[in-house]
């Protein structure tokens, strides 16, 4: 009895960049995106303006064009921090893998084929400016210092042994990374450490890899400031119940692969969803909690496929994060 996921996009990789107010680091990290392994189809880019003030849309936009990848812009009225822009990218992937990338690439993606041929092994891969390995240009002593300190508190904190959890490259399996963002709660910086703390608490793997990271001037971090607030609310984080959230769900049994396949394509379920096919039956699971219009819904299945029986229930993530924890594939279209 197996497992596996399924996918709407045939691309290989999501890659979901927040942004805020970057018009002027944004087309270096796009730049860098034209030399990525294989084929621009390979890969969906989603871009989240987290209320910008100036041109990061409309660059961001040009740049998905002319690349002629899978890819969009989401623009979010108004600033809410980096964690919720993720959380937004993340609901939208449509790819077996989904990589996290902060626009002003100060991490080299030289590692990227390295980080995704871990996820093989593990659910999620960290970048490390750590690691012996890692090699770090322009860190100043105090940053290099508050980095180190703010991975010791995690350590007490949490119990966990992770040498860097603030790097912004980190790759996941993207129904591990849906699970993840959906259970988070915090909008700022911490959601870093949180997002490794939920997958640790669930008995997910983590595999840390050294990068090549460079300072970048002008940086939207205020190191003592935002490093003091992310310990607050990893605190604040630890005190909350672990999974609170429920995704909507709609089992359809009694069909054939092919069938689950049209469903997908039919678009009759929220945008970003999860596909899980088991012996039989394909589960829908909504990642944003979003309420869905069930009679139309059910109505539109059994025109695709008559024979099939339809249950819909709540399914908790912590459930979906067990099954996770037991998966050693990422699944396939």
């Amino acid at each position: 009895m197996s497992n596996e996921f399924l996918f709407e996009a045939s691309t290989k990789l999501s890659i979901v960049i927040p942004a805020f107010n970057e018009e002027r680091r944004l087309p270096k990290l796009f730049r860098s995106l034209y030399d990525l392994p294989g084929k621009p189809s390979d890969y969906e880019i989603i871009v989240v303006d987290d209320g910008s003030k100036d041109n990061t849309t409309a660059i961001s936009e040009i740049f998905i064009k002319e690349f002629n990848c899978l890819g969009q812009v989401i623009t979010l009225p108004k600033n809410m921090g980096k964690g919720n822009a993720l959380r937004e990218g993340a609901r939208l992937a449509n790819s077996p893998l989904l990589l996290t990338l902060d626009a002003d690439q100060a991490t080299d993606l030289s590692v990227l084929t390295h980080a995704l041929d871990l996820l093989a092994k593990h659910h999620m891969v960290i970048g490390s400016r750590n690691l012996p390995e890692s090699k770090t240009f322009g860190m100043t002593l105090r940053r290099r210092l508050l980095t180190k300190g703010f991975s010791q508190l995690f350590r007490l904190v949490t119990n966990i042994e992770l040498s860097d959890t603030q790097c912004g490259f980190k790759a996941y399996r993207t129904p591990v990374a849906k699970c993840l963002f959906a259970s988070s709660l915090i909008n700022g910086f911490a959601q870093d450490a949180e997002l490794i703390y939920i997958a640790r608490s669930n008995n997910l793997s983590i595999a840390e890899v050294a990068v090549h990271w460079t300072a970048i001037p002008e940086s939207k971090v205020k190191i003592i400031q935002d490093s003091a607030k992310s310990l607050f609310e990893l605190l604040i984080r630890r005190r909350t119940s672990e999974g609170l959230f429920t995704f909507n769900s709609l089992l359809i049994s009694n069909i054939a692969q092919s069938d689950s396949n049209t469903l997908i394509r039919s678009q009759i379920f929220p945008k970003g969803s999860l596909y899980l096919w088991r012996n039989q039956s394909l589960r829908v699971l909504s990642p944003d909690n979003q309420e869905v219009d069930d009679v139309r819904s059910i109505a539109r299945i059994s025109d695709i496929v008559p024979r099939a029986q339809i249950k819909m229930e709540k399914y908790p993530v912590v459930a979906v994060l067990e099954l996770l924890s037991k998966e050693q594939s990422t699944g396939s279209q």
